[in-house]
């Protein structure tokens, strides 16, 4: 994990576990490790979802006066902008912090029924390093994925990479650039098809 955030890495960690379970995987893998205030997107309704997100990007924001996080209309395409990024050491991370999002299955249904929300919601996390989302459906992961591959092509930011480890998350096949399937030991009859790279 600190690999990919030395290299400017987004970590999506999305789960149909609840909460607790999620929280204490994340532990194990020493995710919030030397992390800011995590970021909790929670409410009953789009409204309150979207009032959370815009205050937590606004926070976001003011704690870094001199930087300017990518917009959805806005293309890294200039050579001395790859130069510069390709030549930059890998501690030097000039806008990733180390901020967590954390989400639920709840709050995901409405940030992905408003385009408005979806979006702000996508700018937010990418400005984070990781994020977390527990109780999240299969279809829900699916689009989630191709949202994040959408918003990355817009906004430059890279291909999106999905790793699976059950069948659950076949609807999540296709939907990322490139799929990676993890062999389950514990359920050996289970068969993942469809994945680019089996492990």
């Amino acid at each position: 994990m600190e690999e990919a955030f030395r290299n400017e890495i987004k970590v999506w960690i999305v789960t149909d576990g609840n909460e607790t379970q999620t929280l204490t995987d994340c532990n194990q893998l020493k995710i919030l490790q030397n992390c800011n205030q995590p970021i909790n997107i929670k409410g009953n309704d789009e409204r309150e979802i979207e009032a959370a997100i815009k205050t937590h990007l606004r926070q976001l924001v003011e704690r870094r006066p001199n930087q300017q996080g990518p917009s959805s209309d806005s293309k890294r395409t200039s050579r001395d902008d790859k130069r510069s990024k390709k030549n930059r050491k890998k501690s030097e991370v000039p806008f990733l912090q180390k901020d967590v999002v954390f989400f639920t299955g709840n709050s995901l249904k409405h940030i992905l029924k408003d385009e408005t929300i979806k979006k702000t919601f996508l700018l937010l996390c990418s400005m984070c390093s990781y994020m977390i989302g527990s109780e999240v459906s299969a279809l829900q992961k699916a689009e989630l994925v191709r949202q994040i591959k959408a918003y990355n092509k817009i906004s430059d930011l890279g291909f999106v990479l999905g790793v699976v480890s059950s069948p659950h998350d076949q609807y999540m096949i296709g939907s990322a650039d490139v799929t990676v399937g993890l062999n389950n030991r514990y359920k050996k009859t289970d068969c993942i098809y469809g994945v680019d790279i089996k492990l």
